[in-house]
């Protein structure tokens, strides 16, 4: 039978295969003639009485068809597993069997639906893969353009075909160019563009290869040769080639001189090898030339001052003392109070590490009348703490004792206050056993010590910049070079000799923080291993001639005498280190927030290698922050003698006396270097600002608020530019703050470098607004408003920052944000016209297509627009020191609840609300972390380790979603549609509630909400309740402000709740026990319903777009939402706007 049935092996049912399944199993049971009987099925009688009526002709007919549904039946047993035939043990039929199975695997229509809108984010992201071949690519994409088909979408061969070429890797970009201007897409077919693009995958340029004759190895991969005129610095780079001969030594950095050879040419002629340099590092990244070859010219500049090292011995004293007063090592010196010290001469520069941790504001107190005559009368005694971060040692407090008559200091650190009797008995021990005198009095009141060993460890610590875990250490050496330091109370000597009798030397005296090298033993190596490893000094140890070191990679704490230190550099001199990301690490920011210590590399990046072409330590394009400092170049100058004459032929003031009983504002210049999206300077700007913040509310300014474009509001116009495939157009306003009469009478000094010459002591007195007055922005928010309600416009009533003009059928629409304008619309002659107007008004800079916008990233292509926040993402990964951390899935851990007291040690709040904010503005075009910043926002008061932790989880989450953005494309559905959702009792604080909504204009989200409600529900349905009303809310805005453009919305808007009880509340207008105590601001949603402006609908929870906005989702959850989104990778290399 089974040979006669199915003597070829049937393909088997899974989770994933059902399309392809479904194809395989229609052409095999085909083959067996039983198609037609699942397909159609046949009438079987319902009982022995219908099947008498039969003719025998017909019993003969549905014996055949019982037959062969019976086969039909045992081909699809064939094809499933245990599970699979579980699901159809029940079914009587063939056609049954198979339609229970295509339900079970394929979903509903709602699945169909949510299924296709994944596939088409999916074949939108598809990029080839540089190690990826053309016939794995394109098997790739056809696989999912297959699925799009066969779940209803209508793709023919011309999308797919520009999708792949769009899609290539950039080496192939030659042949799609040719391929584009050759022939013709409409006709061409899918397998035609893998034939004309699969020999290109395989070429193999042997003849750029060459022969070394001494050891077979192909060394010489480009031959130059070089003429009169050409240029000198030009190589000419083959792109088969892996390495690259040039005939000038002076340009290689390290040159192997050992290795020999000749090398041989294409005319039979050889020269010989002098010499060869192995080291493989990135120069640079250049274009390929038409001929398939690359030019670079390389230019080697001059390496400036890259670090410096102390000279001065005073200043190298000042360090190894821990930062001690230069009077006070001047006297250690004179009176040679210690042995080894050279002569002192104080210098004229500050410490910077001084002044960030010594400040006082009176001098020491005179010295007491009654003063021990002997060690140990009188010990002062006082604790200091808590102190966080705790050390590495977990202490939170230190103790320290002073004998009165020698004024030697010896310190214990504690973890509880409880510890000081316990620490007290040994510390009397000690130095009764080494003095051989007893403790007569104690008296605690030496809190001065304390601030003076707590300045000396500050100072090492912002000098080194070292984490703040290092406190004890710092305070412990701060101790022990105080015990060797000058004191009034004991003349000509250091408290070290006045205990002990010994005059101390200090030759062993090293910078604390510094790299110390440690001498590895003999026993502890083998014969290849380095003899030193690099640690940090850290103190001196108190019970031998050792020095204290730690090692950050194992936490490992060592004393050593053989150990060579690393000199200190120079902190006035600008090194490479000084701009590196891990020398910049001062203050209190990741340190505190991080248990761990980071590596020695970390810490301190060695300024000595040079190993690169060419080093750049000192920056040329550096904004200035002075006049006296921009006027030495003529680009600074140039751009303010433009500023001033925007001012002067604007009428902005004029010069006059100051009159009684008025004071003059002061100005200054201020500078910035404009860039673009690709981080290029496009210009040089200088900016003469008055310094609004000395003006008097009511006396120099009333009003001062101007509205500004709501960001939801720019996303919705580019929705609407791609859905009517127009172009926006970006205009920027000159001087915008100086177009606005001034009501208020302001007088400002003359601004630097331009003082009127023999009338040096006037001012100027303000006819219209300048840049830093309060009332500038809204001065020219009225000016611009006015001109555009006088020229046609329609101010929007819902959007005060937006302006509709409509001219025979035509509409031009403009948003305005401060002094940045964007403007589109259905007729391009519209924007010409308005730019001619504009300029002609205005002293205005025509941007063309819109690129970059309010630090959003735009590209503008006839297939859609393409935004995003690349840039900025790279700018935040770096500020915080995570641009090499390693990526994740999703930006919060699933489940993850979070409360105000968590366990940990305190963050820094600045620097928390610093990257909250970073993030919160990320937002614009990333809704996929809005749920996770909005989560540790919460916290901005009294962060932790653990909340730190959370945001840093989502900095991981966009190193991996760098270049993610929103595409928006035509859409066949283009109409205003919404989700809300709820967690009910998210916040663990307080028990209230999450409101998460977004709305689509086609098929991507345009405007999103996170928000924790400000009251605390009862129940999932009043939660889901509020939630639905907070998104009515927006949608009824979200309706007049698409009325206002053109947009109306015939049908009520459709609002997405995944809560039935929520639905029937919002319908029905009875109160009753479960609504009762809702406040009546909450039921607006009822009055939208029934004057049907719209609908609340019900969809399941798998469908539920705002569950992203709600709570942490598993990773799988989150990627299947955000692709609804809309968020996904750019697949365009160089879009228009680009």
């Amino acid at each position: 039978m089974a040979n006669d049935i199915s003597p070829f092996q049937v393909p088997t049912l899974n989770n994933n295969n059902c399309d392809n399944w479904s194809i395989k199993m229609k052409a095999l049971l085909g083959s067996q003639d039983v198609w037609d009987i699942i397909e159609k099925g046949y009438n079987e009688p319902t009982d022995d009485d219908a099947f008498a009526t039969l003719t025998p002709d017909q019993k003969t007919t549905l014996k055949d068809s019982r037959k062969r549904d019976k086969k039909a039946l045992y081909l699809i047993y064939q094809a499933l597993d245990d599970d699979g035939f579980e699901k159809i043990s029940s079914a009587n039929s063939s056609k049954e069997a198979w339609e229970k199975l295509q339900t079970s695997y394929k979903g509903s229509k709602q699945v169909k639906k949510v299924r296709l809108q994944t596939l088409k984010g999916e074949f939108e992201s598809l990029n080839m893969k540089a190690s990826e071949s053309i016939s794995d690519y394109f098997s790739r994409v056809l696989a999912v353009s297959n699925q799009l088909k066969r779940n209803g979408e209508k793709l023919d061969d011309v999308r797919i075909i520009e999708k792949i070429l769009r899609s290539l890797d950039p080496k192939f970009e030659h042949i799609v160019v040719t391929i584009e201007e050759t022939k013709d897409l409409e006709e061409m077919t899918i397998e035609q563009l893998q034939g004309s693009l699969a020999p290109n995958n395989k070429i193999e340029e042997k003849a750029n290869y060459v022969e070394e004759k001494t050891d077979g190895k192909e060394t010489l991969l480009l031959a130059r040769k070089e003429t009169d005129g050409g240029q000198v610095n030009s190589w000419y780079l083959d792109s088969g080639a892996s390495n690259h001969m040039y005939g000038r030594k002076d340009m290689f950095v390290e040159l192997d001189e050992s290795v020999s050879g000749n090398v041989s040419f294409g005319d039979d002629s050889t020269i010989a090898v002098k010499g060869r340099d192995d080291k493989n590092n990135f120069i640079a990244k250049v274009p390929m030339s038409k001929n398939r070859m690359f030019l670079i010219n390389i230019q080697n500049d001059v390496a400036k001052c890259l670090k410096a090292c102390y000279k001065d011995a005073s200043w190298l004293w000042h360090l190894r003392f821990g930062h001690l007063n230069f009077g006070g090592l001047e006297l250690l010196s004179k009176k040679e109070m210690v042995k080894g010290l050279p002569r002192i001469n104080h210098p004229d520069q500050l410490c910077e590490g001084c002044l960030a941790g010594k400040q006082f504001r009176k001098s020491f107190p005179k010295e007491s009348e009654t003063r021990a005559k002997k060690p140990l009368e009188l010990i002062h005694t006082d604790v200091c703490g808590p102190i966080k971060p705790s050390s590495l040692g977990n202490s939170n407090y230190f103790l320290l004792f002073i004998d009165d008559f020698s004024r030697k200091t010896w310190v214990y650190f504690l973890k509880q206050k409880s510890e000081v009797f316990e620490v007290f008995k040994k510390f009397k021990a000690v130095v009764e056993r080494e003095s051989g005198r007893k403790i007569k009095a104690m008296r605690s009141d030496r809190e001065r010590k304390n601030i003076t060993i707590l300045d000396m460890a500050r100072s090492m610590l912002k000098s080194k910049k070292l984490p703040k875990e290092f406190w004890a250490e710092a305070v412990s050496c701060a101790v022990y070079l105080s015990n060797r330091s000058p004191t009034r109370s004991v003349w000509g000597k250091t408290p070290q000799e006045a205990w002990s009798g010994r005059k101390p030397g200090i030759s062993h005296l090293r910078t604390f923080g510094s790299i110390a090298h440690v001498h590895v033993p003999d026993e502890r190596r083998t014969k290849l291993d380095d003899k030193s490893e690099s640690f940090i000094f850290i103190g001196y140890d108190a019970n031998s001639k050792g020095y204290k070191l730690y090692n950050p990679d194992n936490k490992k704490f060592v004393i050593s005498r053989d150990v060579l230190v690393t000199p200190p550099t120079s902190p006035t001199s600008t090194t490479q280190g000084d701009s590196s990301p891990s020398s910049s690490s001062s203050g209190s920011q990741s340190e505190r927030v991080v248990q761990r210590t980071r590596s020695l590399r970390d810490l301190y990046e060695v300024t000595e290698r040079q190993d690169n072409l060419t080093l750049f330590c000192l920056f040329a394009d550096c904004e200035p922050v002075s006049f006296q400092e921009a006027v030495q170049e003529k680009k600074w100058r140039d751009v303010m003698d433009e500023e001033i004459k925007a001012i002067e032929k604007n009428d902005t003031w004029e010069l006059t006396s100051l009159p009684k009983g008025h004071k003059a504002i002061c100005v200054k210049w201020v500078y910035k270097t404009k860039q673009n999206a690709k981080g290029e300077i496009e210009r040089h700007k200088a900016r003469l600002v008055a310094k609004g913040y000395s003006q008097k509310d009511g006396i120099d300014y009333d009003e001062v608020f101007a509205p500004v474009a709501r960001l939801e509001t720019i996303r919705l116009i580019i929705s609407l530019a791609a859905q009517n495939k127009w172009k926006i157009q970006q205009m920027d306003v000159k001087s915008a703050f100086l177009n606005r009469v001034l009501e208020e009478e302001v007088y400002i000094q003359q601004p630097s470098g331009y003082e009127v010459k023999g009338h040096e002591d006037k001012v100027l007195v303000l006819k219209k607004a300048l840049y830093g007055l309060k009332q500038a922005p809204r001065a020219w928010n009225s000016r611009i408003d006015k001109y555009f309600q006088e020229n046609g416009f329609n101010k929007c009533p819902y959007e005060h920052a937006l302006y509709i003009k409509i001219k025979d059928g035509d509409i031009l629409i403009v948003c305005l944000y401060v002094d940045d304008l964007i403007f589109t619309g259905s007729n391009p002659s519209m924007f010409n016209e308005f730019k001619d107007v504009m300029m002609k008004e205005f002293e205005m800079t025509d941007m063309g297509l819109m690129a970059y916008y309010l630090g959003i990233e735009v590209k503008q292509q006839n297939d859609g627009i393409f935004i995003s926040q690349e840039s900025y993402a790279k700018e935040i990964l770096k500020k915080f020191k995570m641009e090499n951390c390693k990526p994740i899935s999703t930006p919060a851990e699933y489940g993850i609840k979070m409360t105000k007291h968590e366990e940990g040690e305190s963050v820094d709040p600045t620097f928390f609300k610093s990257l909250v904010g970073s993030l919160r503005y990320l937002t614009c075009t990333r809704p996929d972390i809005l749920h996770a910043v909005g989560l540790v926002s919460r916290y901005m008061e009294s962060p932790t380790t653990t909340h730190f932790k959370a945001a840093k989880r989502i900095l991981r989450y966009l190193k991996g979603t760098i270049d993610f953005g929103l595409f928006y494309s035509v859409s066949n559905d283009y109409k205003l549609v919404g989700y809300s959702d709820s967690y009910w009792g998210g916040d663990i604080d307080n028990r209230r509630s999450t409101t998460g909504f977004v709305f689509f204009m086609g098929d991507i989200a345009f405007t999103w909400m996170s928000k924790k409600q400000s009251i605390v529900t009862l129940s999932t349905c009043e939660a889901e309740y509020v939630a639905a009303t907070s998104c009515v809310c927006h949608a009824i805005w979200l309706r007049n402000l698409l009325k206002e453009i053109g947009l109306i919305q015939e049908e009520p808007t459709k609002v997405c709740v995944d809560n039935k009880s929520a639905i029937a509340l919002a319908k029905n207008p009875v109160f009753h026990d479960r609504s009762k105590h809702i406040d009546i601001r909450y039921h607006y949603i009822r009055e939208c319903v029934a004057r049907k402006d719209v609908e609340v609908e019900y969809v399941k929870l798998q469908d539920q777009v705002a569950d992203i906005f709600t709570k942490p989702l598993t990773s799988k959850d989150f990627l299947r939402l955000r692709n609804l989104l809309g968020v996904t990778r750019s697949s365009l290399r160089g879009g228009v706007g680009s």
